[in-house]
C-alpha cells in the first residue's frame, strides 16, 4: 500500500517520524470548540521538529489551551504526533482565490522559536491575525504568547459569584514554582462548592484562564493596599508525603524526570511543568520500575502522584522493597495578587 502523507516542506520530522500534518488536524477539529485546525512543523531543540497547530475557535467559545488539545487527541493520536505548540487565529492561513492552506515555514514566519522541554505550557500558546491571502509564505505574521488577564478573569467572577454564594474574591497568579503565570483564586466563605463554580467559569473563560486552584477562606486578610497578605499565600503549598509505596516510586520517578524538590502526591503533572514528551518519559520510568504496562495517555487520566499509583496498583505493580518514604519541600514562589472585596455583579 502506498500512504499519501503530504508534501516533503510539509510534513513534519519528529526525530526521523515522519507525521502527517492532515491526521493530527483531523483530531484537532473534532473538538468541539474547534472550528478548524492546520498542523505544521516546529522546531526543537532535540526532536528537530515537532507538531504545532494552528486553532480557529467555535465562534462565542472559550479557547481550548495545550493541556486540554492534547488530552482530547490522545484518545486517536499517539503522543509523537499531540500538538506541542498553538496558534490561535481568527481564521485558517490560506493564500490566493483557491484558499490553499499556507503551512509552510509558519512557525518562522510567527517566530516561533525551538520548543525545549522546560518551556512552560503558556509560552507555547500564541495568538495572531491570519496573513492576508495575497501574502507570500516568507512574510512575517505578528505572534504574541497568549496574556494571563487577571482583570479578565475577576470580570467574570464578579458576574457570576452571587450564583454560587461568592461573597469576597481574589485572583493571584505567579504563586506556583513552575508555573509562574498560572491562575489561583481565593473566595468566602467557605461553604462555596468550588467544583461548580470551576464548571461556570469554564464555559465564560479561556481554559488557560481558569482558575487552578480555588481556596475556599472564612474572610480575606487584607494589607493596607487592599493585597492579601503573606499569610494567604501559602495556603496553596501545602504538601502530601508518599503514604504507599508505589507513591514513592512514582514521585521517585517524577522528579528524575521534571527536576526540583520532590512534589505533593497531589500536585498535577502538568501544573508543575510537564508535557507531552516528559510524559512519555515518567511512564517510561514507571513501566520500568513497577512492571505495568501504562501508555503515555495515562497521565491525562491519572495527572497525580496518588491517582497513576493507585492505577499502577490496579494494574498489579511489584514495588521494589528499597523504596521508602520522602518528604519535599514546599515552594516559597510570591504570587501577583489581584483582586476585589465585596464585589457584586455589575450592572
Amino acid at each position: 500500500w502506498i500512504f499519501l502523507t503530504g508534501r516533503s516542506k510539509e510534513v513534519i520530522n519528529r526525530g526521523g517520524e515522519i507525521i502527517s500534518p492532515f491526521e493530527v488536524e483531523e483530531a484537532a477539529v473534532a473538538h468541539p470548540r474547534v472550528r478548524s485546525a492546520v498542523a505544521f512543523s516546529v522546531p526543537h531543540e532535540v526532536l528537530q521538529e515537532v507538531v504545532g497547530c494552528v486553532v480557529v475557535p467555535e465562534p462565542g467559545q472559550p479557547r481550548v489551551d495545550l493541556i486540554t488539545l492534547q488530552k482530547f487527541v490522545s484518545e486517536t493520536l499517539h503522543p509523537s504526533k499531540w500538538p506541542q505548540v498553538l496558534v490561535f487565529m481568527d481564521r485558517l492561513p490560506c493564500a490566493g482565490a483557491t484558499s490553499k492552506v499556507q503551512r509552510i515555514n509558519l512557525a518562522s514566519r510567527c517566530n516561533i522559536g525551538a520548543v525545549k522541554e522546560t518551556q512552560a505550557q503558556t509560552q507555547r500558546m500564541f495568538e495572531a491575525h491570519a496573513p492576508h491571502p495575497g501574502d507570500s509564505v516568507n512574510d512575517s505574521i505578528r505572534a504574541t504568547v497568549v496574556g494571563i488577564d487577571l482583570q479578565e478573569v475577576m470580570r467574570v467572577m464578579r458576574i457570576v459569584q452571587s450564583h454560587h454564594g461568592v461573597e469576597q474574591c481574589v485572583v493571584i497568579s505567579g504563586h506556583h514554582e513552575h508555573r509562574k503565570d498560572a491562575v489561583c483564586a481565593y473566595v468566602t466563605p467557605e461553604g462555596v462548592n468550588t467544583e461548580a463554580l470551576a464548571e461556570t467559569l469554564r464555559s465564560h473563560l479561556h481554559d488557560y484562564l481558569v482558575p487552578l486552584e480555588i481556596v475556599t477562606l472564612s474572610s480575606l486578610p487584607n494589607d493596607p493596599g487592599g493585597l492579601p497578605l503573606p499569610a494567604l499565600k501559602g495556603l496553596l503549598h501545602e504538601h502530601i508525603p508518599p503514604r504507599t509505596a508505589t507513591e514513592v516510586v512514582i514521585q521517585d520517578a517524577w522528579t528524575f524526570v521534571l527536576g526540583g524538590e520532590p512534589p505533593s502526591v497531589r500536585a498535577d503533572f502538568f501544573e508543575r511543568g510537564g508535557t507531552s514528551l516528559l510524559a512519555g518519559r515518567l511512564i517510561s520510568r514507571v513501566r520500568g520500575s513497577l512492571g505495568v504496562p501504562m501508555t503515555a495517555a495515562s497521565i491525562f487520566q491519572c495527572r497525580t502522584i496518588q491517582a497513576l499509583a493507585a492505577k499502577a496498583d490496579e494494574m498489579g505493580a511489584r514495588v521494589p522493597s528499597q523504596y521508602s518514604r520522602r518528604l519535599a519541600a514546599p515552594s516559597s514562589q510570591s504570587p501577583e495578587p489581584c483582586g476585589a472585596r465585596g464585589a457584586s455583579p455589575p450592572p
